[in-house]
């Protein structure tokens, strides 16, 4: 089974969004605007203390730890960003690229020691994936794809919807924020998608890369425990 990363149809959610209540605009500390939504019907349970994002425009909503940066990767939200000023290193940047690899979401966040934590989100809408198995195909494929060297590619036991779990391990290049003129340095990446057939045939991928090993595992689950879908399909 063959997937393409091919972008929805989305709306604007531009940095830092609380939790949902009116439709009502405010300057956030960064310069960003930070923009409430309607739930669309998609009911997200957060940890304490981290912000609810539902996305009805996407078909599904999760939550993120309260101190991250997010946005919907439409043009008009990559066009704010040229007026924002985010708190997360290269945010932008990283924006940008994630949205030219076919994501339609992306949200990222501070660590210790300024390492960057991110979540990346694709989503294949008639996908023709009907179960768990033309998930590990997917998954094979796309990690093949991605050069990824001896991914863990396993079902998610007990999981409301099919869904995969792919771990592996990478590397990037960081710039010091402090000295952009330095020579980038390499660092290894912790990584872990999750592909899920969602309502409607769709295929969503969530992608968490961590520049700390530390608490990546607990923290991916976490932010994938909280996907929640529309009540009805």
């Amino acid at each position: 089974m063959k997937l393409a990363a091919t972008a929805l149809a989305v709306a604007v959610l531009v940095a830092a969004a609380p939790a949902c209540g009116d439709d009502d605009d405010d300057a956030s500390p960064n310069g960003t605007t930070s923009t409430t939504l309607a739930t669309g019907g998609i009911e997200v349970d957060a940890p304490a203390g981290w912000q609810k994002v539902p996305l009805p425009q996407l078909g599904l909503g999760l939550a993120i730890p309260a101190e991250w940066e997010a946005l919907v990767l439409s043009s008009e939200g990559l066009a704010s960003l040229a007026e924002a000023n985010p708190a997360v290193p290269g945010f932008a940047d990283s924006a940008h690229a994630a949205a030219a690899a076919g994501a339609v979401f992306y949200a990222a966040g501070v660590q210790a020691d300024d390492r960057v934590t991110d979540l990346k989100i694709r989503a294949v809408p008639d996908s023709g994936v009907k179960d768990v198995a033309d998930l590990e195909e997917s998954a094979r494929q796309l990690a093949s794809e991605a050069k990824l060297a001896n991914p863990a590619i396993e079902p998610v036991e007990g999981a409301e919807r099919p869904t995969v779990r792919v771990r592996f391990h990478s590397e990037a290049s960081r710039t010091d924020p402090d000295d952009p003129e330095a020579e980038p340095t390499t660092v290894p990446v912790e990584g872990t998608e999750y592909l899920v057939l969602g309502p409607k045939d769709v295929v969503y991928s969530l992608i968490v890369t961590s520049e700390q090993a530390e608490g990546h595992d607990a923290l991916a689950k976490e932010i994938f425990d909280t996907v929640a879908f529309p009540e009805k399909d």
